[in-house]
């Protein structure tokens, strides 16, 4: 059986039978009781969630076992058989509101070519309403919310123009040169990517090819280990689109 393994434990303070396990990749499993409440679960390999639906099924009798996370289609199906699914996800209007209240308690500057701006960007990250702050956070160090380009849509033309001429090298380099705009997030990428296509292709039979394509390079960006690698094969493979 594959196990788990714990590089840390901490007793949490003022609590009884609480405590907090550091496991590989940093995911948190807190113990209280007869219940373990495992966080951000959609983060854990396809080979540790087997290995944690092994320990469920061996101590399902007297234990309670609690799963969060963001993304619910990165949980492998075993591991959703096994549990009741509870779907605690603020809609998008109070997540935008949320985000709001913090920017105006911080005393962030929000002017007003911005305010449609920040929108499009909460959207972006929904439901992940901690990579959102986060990120606002950073373009916010100044004291007055910057968001230029959310989507990136240079970086977006300049890398589907060399989908399109084919050219697999210069492709790769203007990948690569390109890393900052995006901060390697090559999972936005994928999915700004998909909306730009979108958006811009004019050719109704290569359009549904292509977002075919990087709809599967999206499902596939849940298990890889690298996704710049996942990314760029996903670039290739649409290059080799042909009517």
């Amino acid at each position: 059986m594959e196990k788990l393994k714990i590089k840390k434990i901490t007793k949490l303070q003022n609590k009884k039978h609480v405590y907090d396990l550091t496991v590989d990749e940093n995911h948190n499993f807190f113990v209280g009781g007869q219940q373990v409440l495992t966080s951000n679960c959609d983060g854990l390999s396809i080979d540790a969630q087997r290995a944690l639906r092994n320990t469920m099924e061996e101590f399902a009798g007297i234990t309670r076992f609690i799963l969060t996370a963001n993304y619910k289609y990165k949980i492998i199906p075993a591991l959703q058989s096994r549990c009741q699914s509870f779907d605690l996800t603020p809609p998008l209007d109070l997540a935008v509101k949320r985000c709001a209240s913090i920017l105006k308690q911080e005393s962030i500057t929000v002017p007003d070519d911005q305010r449609v701006k920040l929108v499009e960007f909460i959207k972006g990250t929904y439901p992940d309403l901690r990579k959102c702050i986060n990120e606002l956070q950073k373009f916010s160090s100044s004291g007055t919310l910057v968001l230029n380009d959310t989507k990136n849509n240079k970086v977006l033309d300049l890398i589907f123009k060399e989908v399109k001429k084919k050219n697999v090298e210069t492709l790769r380099k203007a990948l690569i040169e390109s890393e900052h705009t995006f901060n390697s997030d090559y999972t936005s990428l994928l999915r700004n990517l998909f909306n730009h296509v979108d958006e811009t292709e004019t050719n109704p039979d290569l359009k549904r090819f292509y977002l075919l394509t990087i709809s599967e390079y999206l499902y596939r960006d849940s298990f890889v280990v690298d996704k710049e690698i996942n990314c760029y094969a996903c670039l290739i493979q649409l290059s080799e689109i042909k009517l």
